[in-house]
């Protein structure tokens, strides 16, 4: 009887695999990535292999721009999307003084969807002209930008998984993204130079840069609903076995 049992569900499993629609991952690759200095107000770095980050109180000001398309995705990320994290690796470029001791903080933004700006260009954005960009400001944005939250690590390079305030706030960005498949992200350093000893700038990779990581936007779709009673179907079969 208990074989006949096991054999049963077995094939119930098997039958109810046939229709299982599949889940989706997508790391997504930016679709322009650039950094802006208030140094430099008119200048593009586009084509940059790199992204600087940075916060004084003086000119030497940066702020990073990545924006994703969503276009390809295998699954409407409106409806049917279950996480989603920005990874960032923080390379050593060896940029200014210090910084190896410093707690510092960041802060990453994201451009509300339907902005005016979110088809900015890789070529041409700089710091008088970033979408959403407050010029007065070391690591400021406009109100047309929301707070996606903050992290921190201690020193010059850091790999950083980030899901934003309360683990959903980047997912949260994303699915709200429904006027275009366009997505922008900021990424400030709200801890200012403290002193010329630890004068560092924070390096990010660019899609230019084959050398390091770029930006990564790592999505998930949420599990379909056939997809979950196959697994509840493969619970009830092992605990079959155990019997």
């Amino acid at each position: 009887m208990a074989r006949k049992q096991l054999l049963g569900m077995t094939g119930a499993v098997a039958a109810l695999g046939l229709f299982v629609l599949p889940t989706h991952a997508a790391l997504l690759n930016p679709d322009a990535d650039s950094f802006v200095d208030r140094g430099s107000g008119t200048s593009n770095f586009g084509s940059a292999q790199f992204m600087r980050v940075k916060n004084d109180s003086g000119t030497f000001v940066r702020k990073a721009y990545v924006r994703y398309d969503l276009s390809g995705l295998a699954f409407d990320h409106t409806t049917d999307l279950d996480a989603a994290s920005l990874s960032m690796t923080f390379y050593d470029g060896n940029a200014g003084n210090g910084g190896t001791t410093i707690d510092w903080t960041f802060q990453v933004y994201g451009l509300n969807d339907g902005d005016a700006g979110e088809g900015w260009g890789e070529g041409t954005i700089n710091w008088n002209n970033a979408p959403q960009n407050d010029t007065s400001n070391g690591n400021g944005v406009l109100a047309g930008a929301t707070s996606l939250g903050t992290f921190n690590f201690v020193g010059r390079t850091q790999v950083v998984d980030f899901t934003g305030t309360g683990g959903t706030a980047v997912r949260d960005f994303v699915a709200a993204s429904s006027s275009d498949d366009l997505v922008t992200f900021i990424v400030v350093r709200d801890t200012p130079q403290p002193d010329a000893g630890n004068s560092y700038i924070h390096y990010l990779g660019t899609k230019e840069n084959a050398g390091q990581p770029n930006v990564t936007l790592n999505l998930t779709q949420v599990p379909e609903p056939s997809t979950l009673a196959l697994l509840g179907l493969g619970g009830l079969l092992i605990a079959h076995r155990r019997r």
